[in-house]
């Protein structure tokens, strides 16, 4: 028994002795890059080790690597011989070791082995070139390098996306024309100019500084008007044209140099003083009265009537009418009086300052009321001060007397009266008596009582008789 058992064990031994032996010549027979020989598998490559690199910063690309990131990679060999057709694979991961998906990582030997590297027995130094899909976002990444799967990516070095902007600010400026300054204070340029024409323009030389190039192509827009392009003289953005404007209100200018930020300016026309205009050498007069529309109603639009004034200066003039309305008891304040000159502009009279008309020079310039609407029945005093530059202001008070729409106005009746050709009454045998017809007409809707009185000749005296019914003096009724 105890013979069998060690016959079985010696067995046992000599199996696993040649097993053993088998796969040694095996492992020795077969190329590195192959797991399998046959049905037999034996164990990957891991002589091949990538340094660990945290700290070295890859680069911006040159030499047909613009726009990529390049560095390198130690790659070390822990056999004696050389390692034949070693695939490397690189990936970039962001500043949370997440795995960016738009970078992709070429590895070469020497830029000569683009995809399997023979790594020699003492290793080698590999290059790394990255490049990214669009513009990655500002921030420190990962790159790494692995031979088997992304889990064993060993890093290899870094990439500092940093914030590209550029800026440029503004060194100095000076007025573009003669006849007024300009000069930089903080972020306004403040323009200053003694007897400047009214309508006016101004322009600035704007001298940049910073990141911005010589003869750079620019943008500037004032306020929200069309923006205008330029090109730098060296560094020197001129604009020209530059409206003032009778308010002198601030403007703002943007401008934007090529790759830069935009730089934004006040202009500032506080400084700006216009030429007086000469006082007037003539007068503003007023022309017959001032008519209000016809038959005005309460609550009713009406329009005609006129102010009509005599400029004898020896330019247009401005004349200030202001309109002032005692109404009756109870009116509204809702009132409108409101004219205008020829086919200028609707002005409102009643406003606290009244309301300015340039008059030109002649005999009769006609302002038409537009618009009077009074709106409570009765009767209104309406007072006009009418105010020419540089003359003394004119006063009119206008009565004027506002209906009920909605009240009938009574109706007038009128009867006028025809005295026709007399002829001789032959039954007066003294032939002192005529005959003749008179006509009475009546206008209107309603009967009306008419007295007849005496009759006055040209020659002599008469006595009038209308019929034998109606003695002089009576009252008929003309139907």
């Amino acid at each position: 028994t105890m013979r069998m058992r060690m016959k079985k064990l010696l067995s046992i031994l000599l199996v696993t002795a040649m097993l053993a032996s088998m796969a040694v010549t095996a492992f020795a027979d077969t190329p590195a890059a192959s797991n399998f020989d046959g049905d037999i598998m034996v164990a990957a490559v891991t002589d091949i080790g990538i340094t660990e690199d945290t700290s070295t910063a890859f680069t911006k690309g040159t030499d047909g690597n613009e726009g990529k990131w390049v560095g390198t990679a130690t790659v070390t060999n822990g056999s004696s011989s050389d390692e034949t057709g070693v695939t490397f694979t690189g990936i970039v991961t962001d500043s949370k070791d997440t795995k960016v998906e738009g970078a992709t990582v070429e590895v070469t030997l020497q830029a000569t082995q683009p995809t399997a590297i023979d790594v020699p027995a003492d290793g080698c130094t590999l290059d790394v070139v990255v490049e990214f899909t669009g513009t990655p976002a500002v921030g420190e990444y990962k790159v790494k390098l692995h031979t088997g799967t992304e889990n064993e990516a060993v890093q290899v070095g870094t990439i500092n996306i940093e914030d590209e902007t550029k800026t440029a600010t503004v060194a100095s400026v000076e007025a573009a024309a003669k006849d007024y300054t300009a000069k930089l204070e903080g972020t306004a340029i403040k323009f200053e100019a003694a007897d400047f024409a009214k309508g006016g323009t101004v322009g600035v030389k704007i001298t940049l500084t910073g990141d911005v190039a010589d003869n750079a192509e620019c943008t500037y827009q004032i306020d929200s008007s069309k923006a205008e392009t330029a090109t730098l003289g060296g560094k020197v953005l001129t604009i020209e044209g530059i409206a003032v404007g009778e308010e002198k209100t601030s403007k703002t200018l943007t401008i934007t140099p090529a790759g830069c930020e935009a730089i934004e300016l006040t202009l500032n026309f506080d400084g700006i003083n216009f030429v007086v205009d000469p006082a007037p050498t003539g007068d503003v007069t007023l022309v017959g009265d001032v008519t209000l529309p016809e038959n005005l109603k309460a609550g009713e639009k009406a329009t005609g009537g006129s102010i009509v004034l005599k400029n004898t200066n020896t330019a247009a003039t401005d004349v200030t009418i202001k309109a002032e309305i005692t109404p009756p008891q109870g009116a509204k304040a809702t009132d409108v009086i409101k004219a205008k000159l020829g086919n200028g502009e609707e002005k409102d009279l009643l406003a606290d300052v009244g309301a300015t008309f340039s008059i030109p020079v002649g005999n009769s310039n006609t302002i038409t009321f537009s618009d009077v609407t009074l709106n409570t029945p009765g009767n209104y005093s309406i007072k006009f001060t009418i105010t020419p530059v540089g003359s003394q202001a004119i006063t009119k008070t206008v009565a004027a007397t506002v209906t009920d729409p909605n009240t009938n106005s009574p109706v007038t009746t009128t009867v006028t009266a025809a005295l026709g050709a007399f002829t001789l009454d032959k039954s007066d045998t003294t032939g002192k008596t005529y005959t003749g017809e008179l006509t009475l007409t009546r206008t209107g809707t309603d009967s009306v009582d008419v007295t007849v009185t005496d009759v006055t000749l040209s020659k002599g005296t008469a006595t009038i008789t209308i019929d034998d019914a109606a003695a002089k003096g009576k009252k008929i009724t003309v139907n």
